[in-house]
């Protein structure tokens, strides 16, 4: 799904699992959300980086972890079966799509094979006149899971740590905020250019990486749990202060403020596509 305004490009992957019954070419990554600004890659897929040269590298670029979506217990979302097949693929379901107001509600089945089964829902709400976008997560299942929430920016960019989150910076001049909370404590983390775990690299051709960062969120908490992640632009320092999220009756409350302006989005789970942007 593309949803388009002035100046963003968002996309939200809620395709099948690669090419064909084995999933040729497939990487791990449904419901991965992607974001360009003015043109240029903010939030991305660092690519495939090899294909026999490097096995190491294609394995990690293969994995949920390095893609702008979210990793249960530190396992992929579908199961590999060599280097270009899958032996169990993650099926993805679109709940509703409105283009016109920029929501997507999608959730995917991969986690469902763990010892206590996962499911993830995700909600993007990218309005086309709002320069923020949200993204919400349901984790939903039964007992203790870890949750870690990856967003792989360009090569080009820079991090600061902001509060709840990174401040994105292109030659030292702040772009972007990235701003996360969620229903349990979470820990901030970043990695660039790391040869031993293979992560914070972007592939732009095959048998080529460069170091890149890959920021996020992880948790361990109790299940059902709910993570909502701001996206947005600014060019003087944090803009975003996240509150704490709410559960009003099932539905979540994502409030921020942006400079003088509060936002507060309600999401009912109960409704596929049911978002309350008053």
């Amino acid at each position: 799904m593309i949803l388009r305004s002035d100046r963003r490009r968002v996309v939200m992957d809620v395709g099948p699992l690669g090419f064909l019954s084995i999933a040729a070419h497939g990487h791990a990554d449904a419901l991965s959300v992607t974001v360009a600004l003015d043109g240029d890659d903010l939030i991305g897929d660092p690519g495939a980086a090899s294909y026999y040269g490097h096995p190491e590298w294609r394995t990690v670029h293969r994995g949920t972890r390095v893609h702008p979506t979210v990793e249960v217990d530190g396992v992929d979302q579908s199961v590999m079966a060599g280097p270009f097949m899958w032996s169990r693929h993650a099926e993805v379901r679109v709940n509703a799509v409105d283009l016109a107001a920029g929501i997507v509600d999608a959730e995917h089945d991969g986690y469902l094979r763990l010892a206590d089964p996962v499911r993830h829902r995700r909600w993007l709400l990218a309005p086309p006149d709002e320069d923020s976008i949200l993204v919400v997560d349901h984790v939903s299942g039964q007992g203790r899971h870890h949750v870690r929430t990856s967003w792989p920016l360009a090569p080009a960019l820079g991090v600061v740590r902001a509060p709840d989150g990174h401040l994105v910076t292109r030659g030292g001049t702040a772009i972007a905020q990235i701003a996360t909370v969620a229903t349990s404590p979470l820990t901030v983390d970043e990695v660039r250019g790391d040869e031993s775990s293979g992560l914070g690299f972007w592939s732009n051709r095959l048998e080529s990486r460069e170091p890149a960062w890959l920021v996020g969120a992880n948790c361990s908490a109790a299940l059902p749990l709910w993570v909502a992640t701001v996206i947005a632009p600014t060019s003087d320092g944090p803009a975003v202060s996240m509150l704490p999220l709410r559960l009003d009756g099932g539905r979540l409350v994502v409030a921020w403020d942006v400079g003088d302006r509060r936002r507060v989005i309600v999401v009912d789970p109960s409704v596929a596509g049911q978002v309350e942007m008053p």
